[in-house]
């Protein structure tokens, strides 16, 4: 338990407690505040890139260490998307972020049938799905930027006739 203790303690801590009236010695965990909640988002966040990788084709499973590299990249997309974000538009670039990242999932999933090589090598996969992440969010923003212009456009033409 001691080992436990000094490998885990700053997640979950083990003592021994014995009942007054069952007479039987039980062990106890004490977890970290918020511990277990923060494990079940990563585990709910790590079957979502397995899911979306699936629902995309590559039927074949993905590990943990591929998995954290792919969400890694992931938190990137969303705090850089979170520091471009200012005033009203923060709820938009959000949802955009989550865009990008489950279509580049999608993308990554039909992209492993021939680079299942990838999938060995938990960096090399994450480096392959930080390019098709950046050439989304190109897309999707030169798509937003037109979508501004046009709307930009049509009211400047609408005020002056």
């Amino acid at each position: 338990m001691e080992t436990v203790n000094k490998t885990l303690g700053d997640m979950v801590t083990f003592t021994i407690a014995s009942s007054v009236f069952t007479r039987k010695e039980i062990i106890l965990a004490s977890f970290k505040k918020g511990m277990l909640k923060d494990y079940l988002e990563n585990r709910t966040e790590r079957m979502l890139v397995r899911k979306t990788i699936y629902e995309a084709g590559f039927l074949e499973y993905i590990e943990d260490q591929v998995c954290m590299e792919l969400e890694g990249v992931g938190k990137y997309i969303y705090r850089s998307f979170l520091k471009a974000a200012h005033g009203p538009i923060k709820e938009d670039l959000l949802k955009l972020a989550r865009f990008v990242y489950s279509s580049s999932l999608k993308k990554l999933g039909k992209a492993l049938f021939s680079k299942k090589h990838l999938l060995a090598d938990p960096k090399q996969a994450s480096a392959y799905f930080s390019t098709i992440v950046y050439n989304e969010a190109l897309e999707q923003l030169a798509t937003y930027a037109h979508q501004a212009t046009s709307i930009l456009r049509t009211k400047w033409f609408a005020g002056t006739s």
